[in-house]
């Protein structure tokens, strides 16, 4: 019946052809260690950027669409299962591809893809939060929602990357929680306060300009992954690294 209701638990390593033996570390040892690695420290804040504006848009994008352009809630549901729950999906999935298979040249390729990802993504924003057609709007919001989650595949790699292997479950643990405190804490948050200082101004069309702060903080996010590529090949030898990294 065990083998039935359990899974064995798989050697951990295989798939990196490497072996790590020895007792997991205590979690301060691996922040500790993270701490030493300067990329993971620019890839930790340029995720908490990158996240900062997309927990946001969950928040208050279902206002905006009802508020600014009066459409009813099952209507903003259907819309945004398909904007954020496919889009989102595939965008995903397609920057991990694209990372790995540029990664194979250069290792830098991992923190390029979500720097090309919001360059690209950033045009279309300002489009989305201020067209008055809710058509154009909502045509507007496709590309920043193929591109909103490009950031995590790749950042978690590296991340991983940059420890050893027993240190990986934990390491990820940690980038999660500095994600979540800056993003999830502070990034609805922000929103909802930007708005009520616009709405004298701007009255219930006050969330469109508050909305435009996560366009910042994303193109924000893109120096931080640009800074990590200066010493990521570096603390990815020190992690163990065993992929690509020329």
């Amino acid at each position: 019946f065990r083998s039935l209701a359990t899974v064995r638990e798989p050697v951990r390593g295989a798939a990196d052809h490497i072996t790590d033996t020895a007792d997991a570390p205590r979690l301060w040892d691996v922040a500790r260690f993270l701490w030493t690695q300067p990329s993971f420290r620019w890839v930790a804040l340029g995720c908490s950027l990158s996240a900062f504006g997309g927990y946001a848009n969950l928040y208050f994008v279902p206002k905006f669409l009802i508020v600014s352009h009066h459409l009813t809630p099952i209507q903003v549901g259907v819309l945004l299962s398909l904007l954020t729950g496919v889009l989102g999906a595939i965008g995903t999935f397609l920057s991990g591809v694209i990372a790995d298979r540029m990664g194979k040249r250069d290792v830098r390729w991992y923190m390029y893809v979500p720097i090309l990802s919001v360059l690209i993504a950033v045009p279309f924003g300002p489009v989305f939060f201020m067209s008055p057609p809710p058509v154009l709007t909502l045509c507007a919001a496709m590309m920043p929602s193929l591109m909103g989650a490009t950031y995590l595949g790749p950042s978690y790699a590296m991340a991983q990357g940059m420890v050893p292997l027993r240190m990986r479950a934990q390491t990820v643990g940690i980038l999660l929680f500095i994600l979540n405190m800056i993003a999830l804490g502070l990034g609805p948050a922000t929103i909802g306060y930007l708005s009520v200082l616009l709405k004298p101004a701007f009255g219930d069309d006050s969330l469109r300009y508050a909305l435009m702060a996560g366009i910042v903080t994303s193109l924000l996010s893109t120096l931080c992954y640009l800074r990590a590529t200066r010493t990521l090949k570096a603390d990815l030898a020190r992690g163990s690294f065993s992929g690509p990294k020329s």
